[in-house]
């Protein structure tokens, strides 16, 4: 790999890490308390074991993104990692959140 496609991956990576991190609170924020109560009666193990889900099926997409797009994995096909990266966003941001992004994303671009 040429320096040149190294540093155009490095920059595609970060600008990733930089949209996953603005997605984070969010996610974050759909775990209100109201959710959290009969988890809380079961025991912080299921709350545990809920975030170590979505952080599984977030960590998953973006894998999955990051061999189609840079490492140009054919076995991965584009509307497979569209409905991949799909699922992933409606459940860590819920489908209201989701929706309400895609529109702030529209008004910008």
């Amino acid at each position: 790999m040429s320096n040149a496609s190294r540093e155009a991956a490095k920059t595609m990576y970060e600008a990733y890490r930089a949209q996953i991190a603005e997605l984070a609170p969010a996610c974050y924020r759909r775990l209100e308390f109201e959710e959290l109560k009969p988890a809380m009666k079961s025991g912080w193990l299921a709350v545990a074991h809920e975030v170590e889900q979505r952080n599984y099926q977030l960590l998953n997409a973006v894998q999955m993104a990051y061999r189609k797009h840079h490492l140009g994995d054919e076995s991965i096909g584009w509307e497979e990692l569209g409905n991949v990266l799909l699922d992933a966003l409606c459940e860590a941001m819920g489908d209201d959140g989701y929706q309400r992004w895609v529109e702030k994303t529209k008004e910008e671009g």
